[in-house]
């Protein structure tokens, strides 16, 4: 994500069926930050034909991605507002890395999905497209869980942004830290920094190191002007983290890259968090702050729709 102008490109992954509330979200993110939105559907292959949305099967996948650009330009031209520019693209191919492959070749700043947070076996076994992506993403990635969707279909902006860290990485987190800062002045809003210790709160001296903590992820004035606060809890980390964003328009979480089996499991945090929050989910890597996107071709065709100005 670029630390001057912090949105400039959206890239959209929708299923066709989250369009309701993932478009509102997305139209709302690109026009408080002056970003422009593409919005892809990746059809999957399934034992030599592709499947669309109903369930159809298609023998020759061009008849499936037609359809599917056709649907998302209708949808754009009815719901996009002119003064936001969209184009869309259709591929086949296996979601996850055609989302990805995707978001390099446009140099999207940002991946906004949703995410149904299975729960049980078949998430164990399965996985899911969205934690896929956020665990490989060298971008931010914006989920949209079950709980959030009423949020994000009501297409309000961000105004109220929590930062939450472990500590445990001082750089990431400052990086991190800024780039969030960035985005929410540039959308207006204000930014919590949080830390959440696991168990009982530690004593005043400890609990004091890391506060101070918090305070040097962010440059003073960002602090003495109102812009940012930070705030130490102890308990479960993710029901503290949940607690602290009931208010909040964007929750903002690290997520470690190419994990061990299970490490989203249904206990972990992130994929608590991601499975209750009420609004948007951020994950940031590291890397966000120093990798470029590369530009790499998507596998199968793609159309543009042009702005979204009918």
């Amino acid at each position: 994500m670029n630390t001057h102008v912090p949105l400039r490109t959206i890239l959209l992954a929708t299923t066709l069926t989250d369009l309701d509330w993932l478009f509102p979200f997305a139209c709302s993110l690109a026009e408080e930050s002056g970003a422009q939105i593409t919005v892809l559907h990746v059809i999957t292959a399934l034992n030599g034909f592709n499947v669309d949305l109903a369930g159809y099967p298609y023998y020759d996948p061009r008849d499936a991605i037609g359809a599917a650009e056709k649907h998302l330009q209708g949808y754009c031209a009815n719901h996009c507002p002119s003064r936001i520019q969209s184009k869309v693209v259709a591929i086949d191919g296996t979601p996850a890395e055609g989302i990805l492959a995707t978001a390099k070749q446009i140099s999207a700043d940002a991946v906004v999905m949703g995410t149904r947070a299975n729960r049980g076996v078949d998430k164990w076994l399965h996985g899911s497209v969205a934690e896929a992506v956020l665990r490989s993403s060298p971008i931010p990635v914006v989920t949209v869980g079950p709980h959030a969707r009423q949020w994000a279909a009501s297409g309000l902006p961000i105004k109220s942004v929590l930062f939450a860290t472990s500590l445990k990485g001082r750089a990431t987190d400052a990086d991190n830290a800024k780039l969030t800062l960035k985005w929410a002045q540039r959308l207006g809003g204000h930014l919590t920094l949080l830390h959440v210790e696991p168990g009982k709160l530690k004593d005043g001296p400890a609990q004091e190191k890391d506060y101070q903590e918090l305070l040097a992820l962010l440059p003073e004035d960002a602090f003495r002007d109102g812009v940012a606060d930070a705030e130490v809890r102890s308990g479960r980390v993710s029901r503290e983290i949940l607690a602290a964003g009931v208010h909040a328009d964007l929750i903002t979480l690290g997520a470690q890259r190419n994990p061990m089996l299970g490490r989203l499991a249904p206990e972990g945090t992130l994929y608590q968090v991601l499975a209750e929050a009420h609004c948007p989910v951020a994950t940031l890597h590291s890397e966000h702050s120093k990798i470029k996107p590369a530009i790499l071709p998507i596998p199968g065709p793609s159309t543009p729709a042009g702005p979204a100005t009918l």
